[in-house]
């Protein structure tokens, strides 16, 4: 048997439900896939009226093949100035196999000291704040940089973990179901 791809989603308190789980969606899916969802020391995280609980903390986990960051406008912001959460990501990050992010969840990327000189796409209305960190912005729906995958807002997220699908397990696995 193939060994297991572990693939995280790191939440906050106002991430985009979307951004997360239309990805998860696609990704809980593929054979011999691990995936785990985080929050900072596992706390229940409110998302838009949603509420997901039953989530590892990121300190708990020792390492990822895949970190995937999602985005959320109104939490963006606090969640750039955490340190503690940026920690995690960066030490997530800096071993995982593939970084890949939706929508604004690519500045929590380049927040997190992990992109910088790279092609990401964003939120067109978050975009140029890539620049702060020294990431190139790209308007374009999905953006691959080596092994950074990107997808540019909301409604990117499905193309994203379409085009992810496909990268990691083959054009065969993203096809199906």
């Amino acid at each position: 048997m193939l060994a297991s791809t572990m693939i995280v989603f790191p939440i906050y308190n106002g991430v985009t439900q979307l951004d997360f789980t239309a990805p998860h969606q696609f990704l809980v899916r593929v054979p011999n896939t691990r995936v785990q969802v985080a929050s900072m020391s596992g706390k229940p995280v409110e998302a838009e009226g949603l509420h997901f609980c039953g989530l590892e903390a990121p300190e708990s986990i020792a390492g990822c093949d895949v970190l995937c960051m999602p985005g959320g406008s109104s939490g963006i912001l606090a969640t750039i100035e955490d340190d503690n959460f940026l920690n995690q990501i960066e030490r997530l990050g800096k071993t995982a196999k593939h970084l890949t992010s939706v929508c604004t969840g690519s500045l929590l990327l380049a927040a997190a000291g992990l992109i910088a000189g790279r092609q990401a796409a964003c939120h067109w209305a978050w975009r140029d704040f890539l620049t702060i960190y020294g990431v190139i912005p790209k308007n374009a729906r999905v953006v691959r940089d080596g092994n950074l995958l990107t997808g540019g807002g909301i409604t990117a997220g499905t193309d994203f973990a379409l085009s992810l699908i496909a990268e990691i397990f083959g054009p065969d696995a993203a096809q199906e179901d």
